[in-house]
C-alpha cells in the first residue's frame, strides 16, 4: 500500500492522507465506509461538557459518550467509531458509555463479532479479540460499551 492515498467520490478527491489517517480520522461518511468497517452515529447534540457529548438520536433516545471536540447544543452531527475500538465496560465506568442489547455474537476465529442494539433504529458493530473458548457475551445480554475519546472521529 502507498504511503499517501487519495479517496475519490464521483470524480472528486474527498480525502488525501496516509493509510492510518484515512482509517483513523476519515473526513466524511464516504471515506469511513470506503476504508474498512465503521459505525456511524448520528444525532442532535442535546448537551456538551468539557469531555462528553449527549446525542439525541432520531428515535428520541439519548446517549452520552466521550468527545472533547468543539461542538454546540442543537448541532446535527455524525461520528465514526471503528468496531475494534469499542470495548465492554461495567456499571462503574464513569467516562461515558452506551447501553445496549447484544443481537448477534459471532465467533470468527481470532475475534468475536457483536451486533449491539443501542436504540430502536441503531445497532453498533463491535469486534473483540477471542482470548479463551467459552468466554464472551451472549445474545440477549444487556451490556455497556465505550471507547477512548481519541478513537472517535467527527465525520
Amino acid at each position: 500500500m502507498s504511503n499517501r492515498i487519495a479517496v475519490m467520490n464521483e470524480g472528486k478527491i474527498t480525502q488525501v492522507g496516509s493509510p492510518d489517517e484515512l482509517y483513523d480520522k476519515p473526513a466524511n461518511e464516504f471515506v469511513a465506509g470506503f476504508i474498512g468497517e465503521s459505525n456511524i452515529i448520528k444525532g442532535s447534540v442535546a448537551d456538551k461538557t468539557a469531555d462528553k457529548v449527549t446525542l439525541q438520536m432520531s428515535d428520541g433516545s439519548t446517549h452520552q459518550f466521550c468527545w472533547d471536540g468543539d461542538i454546540r447544543p442543537g448541532e446535527e452531527v455524525s461520528f465514526c467509531i471503528r468496531p475494534e475500538k469499542i470495548f465492554f465496560v461495567d456499571e462503574n465506568y464513569k467516562d461515558g458509555s452506551l447501553d445496549g442489547v447484544i443481537e448477534e455474537a459471532i465467533y470468527v476465529g481470532e475475534t468475536k463479532r457483536y451486533i449491539i442494539r443501542i436504540s430502536n433504529e441503531k445497532t453498533i458493530n463491535m469486534r473483540e479479540m477471542s482470548v479463551r473458548i467459552g468466554t464472551g457475551h451472549t445474545v440477549g445480554e444487556k451490556v455497556k460499551i465505550a471507547w477512548y475519546n481519541e478513537s472517535l472521529s467527527r465525520v
